[in-house]
């Protein structure tokens, strides 16, 4: 969506930060589906009470964390794009050729002795999408009790089969909703 408003906007350079391991509570946050007028920095630091400290990217006019293992900077070209893959997916098939953006780094910043930090991404049940679940679980309950007022049901708990579709979602519901 930021490529996009780049783009109409006749601009032909993205300012981009790619974080490799960062805190936690950001990693949860930039894989929750929130609303568009929330800062996931701002989601992170309520998660762990305290703001989350930031610095001035060196190349590119963004802020970062402070405390990111790696940080690569740069910019994603808006006006022409270049052919990437196929690869091979997880389920077993061959994802197509695609024109997608590329990156054109200009920094590349670290803490001293930094830590690659990783999720492993697989067919379910992975790191992932585990973290996917957590974060969607609660905005599922959100959606059923506030918008629309279901609130009897407690609790929302997605299994994740093979698929990763979630075909199977449980409710947790107050025991006198079940007497009515």
């Amino acid at each position: 969506e930021h490529f996009l408003k780049y783009k109409a906007r006749g601009e032909k350079r993205m300012p981009v930060a790619l974080l490799l391991g960062s805190p936690p509570a950001i990693t949860f946050a930039s894989v929750h589906k929130l609303p568009k007028h929330l800062d996931e920095l701002a989601v992170a630091g309520g998660l762990v009470g305290a703001p989350i400290n930031v610095c001035k990217a060196k190349t590119v006019d963004l802020i970062v964390p402070a405390e990111a293992e790696i940080v690569v900077e740069g910019f994603l070209d808006t006006e022409w794009l270049e052919p990437e893959g196929s690869f091979g997916e997880s389920h077993g098939y061959m994802n197509l050729k695609e024109y997608n953006a590329y990156f054109d780094v200009t920094a590349i910043t670290r803490r001293k002795n930094a830590v690659l930090v990783s999720i492993i991404s697989q067919v379910t049940p992975s790191e992932s999408s585990l973290i996917k679940r957590v974060a969607c679980a609660p905005a599922f309950l959100h959606h059923l009790q506030h918008h629309l007022n279901i609130s009897g049901v407690t609790r929302v708990f997605m299994h994740e089969p093979l698929t990763n579709l979630r075909k199977l979602i449980v409710l947790q519901l107050k025991s006198d909703t079940l007497e009515a």
